[in-house]
């Protein structure tokens, strides 16, 4: 009876420890550590100025999968040929705001922080820079450092994937042409023509003594003051008046 009892003793205790063994493991709630996938980078990447032009780029992060929080920038720029005026956070980066400016160096850094309940999860803009440019030709290079962090949930480390250049091409002002003179022609020279002498007795003044101004001379025959047909101007047409026609009849001018 006790060996019975035994082996039944002995089968439940098999049981209890397959079934311990089997039995569904309770699930345990782990968050994964997110992977670094924000890109920080600058808008415009490239663009072209003149000397002595305020120029302002973007420093832009594209969070992907991550959740970002803050963001520590670390600027690195050409100081012979830029000045740094200003660096200022985006509005949705409103808090822990600090930045340091070095010109001599080409070096400044800003940290800035998202509102605790409106963390960044959409590509936006994280601070504004605003460069100077110098008195000389040549294109700047404006880089993010390695130093660059940014914060995200659920993410232990720095979030940041990539960090992309930007350049400031400094080119000097294209000049303005000088206008030509338009020439301003010179009129053609008319030539008057000489008036010729009316002859007299030509008194229709058609180039000819002819019947007309014989029949002029008859019409007015006798009469006095001032008359076409008085050829001699003496106040009155008459027979001297005939006498000078009938003496340049036929002739032209």
């Amino acid at each position: 009876m006790r060996k019975y009892f035994l082996l039944i003793l002995l089968g439940v205790l098999i049981f209890a420890t397959v079934g311990w063994i089997a039995r569904p493991q309770k699930t345990q709630e782990v968050r994964s550590r997110a992977a670094a996938a924000s890109t920080l980078s600058f808008e415009p990447a490239d663009l072209s100025t003149g000397l002595g032009q305020t120029v302002s780029i973007a420093v832009n992060v594209v969070p992907s999968t991550n959740i970002v929080t803050a963001a520590e920038l670390h600027l690195q720029f050409d100081p012979a040929l830029l000045e740094l005026v200003s660096i200022s956070p985006a509005s949705v980066f409103s808090v822990l705001t600090a930045s340091v400016i070095d010109n001599s160096a080409g070096q400044a850094s800003i940290t800035v922080g998202a509102p605790p309940l409106s963390p960044v999860q959409a590509p936006t803009s994280v601070a504004t820079v605003a460069f100077r440019t110098k008195s000389s030709l040549g294109s700047a290079g404006v880089s993010l450092t390695a130093d660059t962090k940014v914060a995200a949930l659920n993410e232990e480390r720095n979030a940041v994937s990539s960090l992309l250049p930007a350049t400031i091409r400094i080119i000097a002002p294209t000049p303005t042409p000088t206008p030509i003179p338009t020439a301003t022609p010179t009129p053609a020279k008319t030539t008057t023509p000489t008036p010729q002498p009316a002859i007299a007795g030509d008194l229709d003044r058609n180039g000819v003594v002819d019947i007309y101004d014989y029949n002029i001379l008859v019409t007015n025959f006798g009469r006095t003051g001032t008359n076409v047909a008085d050829i001699d101007g003496n106040g009155k047409v008459d027979i001297f008046d005939y006498n000078i026609l009938v003496g340049n009849f036929g002739r032209r001018r």
